[in-house]
């Protein structure tokens, strides 16, 4: 799901922007990651790699990691941890300082939207008696996130902290 958002978000699973921008937004929903929020994240986390006072991914961390932190960042528990923690805060209007005045208010707004959605697919899940939501959507993307883990730490791992993302990010490949 991430690598559908991230190709999305640098344009180019398709090669005009509305179908990127489009899919770009369910597989944000359905990630607990909206897509302008994630964009702009994700652009900051290019603009300052490594860098443990500027970078988001870092900064969301809490410091650089020590073995306690690492296994739980590596199976994927701080994803759910951090999302759901972080749906809640910027909810509440607290949205990081590296967006602009305009990007907050927007990210605001979309992660209230995305809060409401989900409480009314819970909603709809508690009052059916369904749990088609967890089967489907929730269950099977917890286990993928320590695969995307391992993915995240290599990609730039070990590299420069120039801006460059030819020099400070790898493409890892499956072979």
């Amino acid at each position: 799901m991430f690598a559908a958002e991230h190709e999305l978000n640098h344009y180019t699973a398709f090669k005009t922007r509305w179908p990127n921008d489009f899919f770009n937004r369910i597989t944000g929903f359905l990630q607990l990651y909206p897509r302008d929020y994630e964009r702009w994240y994700h652009f900051e986390h290019h603009r300052h790699p490594r860098n443990w006072k500027r970078e988001p991914e870092l900064l969301s961390r809490g410091g650089p990691y020590t073995l306690a932190s690492y296994f739980p960042y590596l199976f994927g528990i701080t994803y759910w941890t951090e999302r759901i923690e972080r749906l809640f805060s910027v909810t509440a209007g607290n949205a990081a300082n590296y967006y602009t005045v305009s990007e907050k208010r927007k990210v605001v707004v979309e992660w209230r939207v995305h809060l409401g959605a989900y409480g009314t697919v819970a909603l709809l899940s508690i009052v059916t008696g369904s749990w088609f939501a967890v089967t489907y959507w929730l269950a099977p993307l917890s286990p993928t996130k320590a695969f995307q883990n391992v993915q995240n730490i290599a990609e730039h791992t070990g590299l420069t902290r120039e801006t460059d993302t030819i020099h400070n990010t790898r493409t890892v490949k499956d072979r």
